[in-house]
């Protein structure tokens, strides 16, 4: 894992999401535009590790809450 020294509010969401058991719940006031920023400080961080975190519309608070859950590492081909 990568050491996420840029101070990226995103990037540091990412990490704690990894560093727990299951992922993280945040509450947020633009779904859309916290999701992208998400997925973009994912992407530019380069850290394979980060690979297994899914950025999911919360269900019980689909406008106020994104929940970053640890899903499965893609597997590379065979």
């Amino acid at each position: 894992m990568k050491n996420p020294t840029n101070h990226d509010p995103s990037l540091e969401l990412c990490y704690q999401a990894l560093a727990s058991p299951i992922g993280i719940v945040i509450s947020v006031s633009d779904f859309a535009s916290v999701q992208q920023k998400l997925y973009t400080a994912r992407r530019k961080s380069g850290d394979p590790d980060l690979a297994c975190l899914q950025f999911r519309r919360s269900p019980t608070a689909p406008e106020t809450e994104i929940w970053i859950v640890k899903g499965t590492t893609p597997k590379e081909p065979v």
